[in-house]
C-alpha cells in the first residue's frame, strides 16, 4: 500500500488553509511540517485537523514554544 506525506515548512495563514485542504482532498496519511510558523494558531490547526502530523522546530518557533503542552512535543514533535 503506498502512503503519502505532504511535506510543509514556513507556513503562514493562507498556506496553511490551503495545504490543509489539499491534504484532505488528495487523502494524505501524515503530515510533516519543517516549522517556521507565524504564530501559535498555525501550530494548533495543524494539531486538530485529524490528520497525523509530526513538527521540526525552525527559527521562528522558539518564542511561542510554552505555549504548547509537553505531550504535546512527545507525541508529535521531530528533532
Amino acid at each position: 500500500m503506498i502512503s503519502k506525506t505532504l511535506i510543509i515548512s514556513d507556513i503562514h495563514s493562507a498556506p496553511l488553509t490551503y495545504a490543509l485542504e489539499l491534504a484532505r482532498e488528495e487523502k494524505v496519511d501524515r503530515i510533516l511540517c519543517l516549522g517556521d510558523f507565524d504564530h501559535p494558531e498555525r501550530a494548533r490547526e495543524l494539531r486538530n485537523c485529524g490528520i497525523d502530523f509530526m513538527l521540526a522546530i525552525g527559527n521562528h518557533d522558539c518564542w511561542f514554544i510554552t505555549l504548547i503542552s509537553p505531550s504535546f512535543y512527545t507525541q508529535h514533535l521531530f528533532l
